[in-house]
């Protein structure tokens, strides 16, 4: 709950998407860092605050994706 990217680096690497929500015709082409870290609430605890550090691009690229939407982000 409430996941916040804490950090970006790796590489920038240009990927092709298309959001589940959506039925665009073709994938749009988007940057993703190849290494991120985030923070994020337990669902299951009291508040407890979990990291998790150096996610690659699988799944790291979806969850960048994911959390722009908490942004008010669509496809960036």
């Amino acid at each position: 709950m409430n996941p916040q990217i804490t950090k970006y680096y790796g590489d920038l690497k240009i990927v092709r998407t298309n959001c589940g929500s959506l039925t665009l015709p073709e994938s749009v082409a988007v940057a993703r860092h190849t290494r991120i870290d985030i923070t994020y609430v337990s669902p299951y605890g009291l508040g407890e605050r979990i990291s998790w550090n150096n996610i690659g691009p699988v799944p790291g690229f979806t969850i960048q994706h994911e959390v722009e939407h908490t942004q008010g982000r669509l496809l960036v």
